[in-house]
């Protein structure tokens, strides 16, 4: 339930961000919330590796290299790993 409260509360301020600064980061920032935040990721749905997915093509676009982020399956989950080279 807090996990929900936290991501409707980061998603308002990114929406008044938005409205406040229509800048084309703030757009795709809110762009990339709205995608992630309608993918279903309950259990047993499959769409973990999905939403994984997304996020690392997000984070290549970005700027990260395909070696960089990576993607690590774990059954019908996934985790996320992202190197940021400094």
């Amino acid at each position: 339930m807090r996990l929900i409260a936290f991501l409707l509360f980061v998603l308002n301020l990114s929406a008044h961000a938005a409205e406040n600064i229509p800048s084309e980061h703030a757009q795709k920032t809110l762009e990339i919330y709205r995608t992630i935040l309608t993918m279903e990721t309950a259990k047993n749905l499959g769409n973990v590796p999905k939403m994984a997915n997304y996020l690392k093509s997000e984070l290549v676009e970005g700027g990260f290299t395909a070696d960089e982020v990576e993607v690590i399956l774990l059954g019908e989950t996934a985790a996320l790993v992202a190197r940021f080279s400094g």
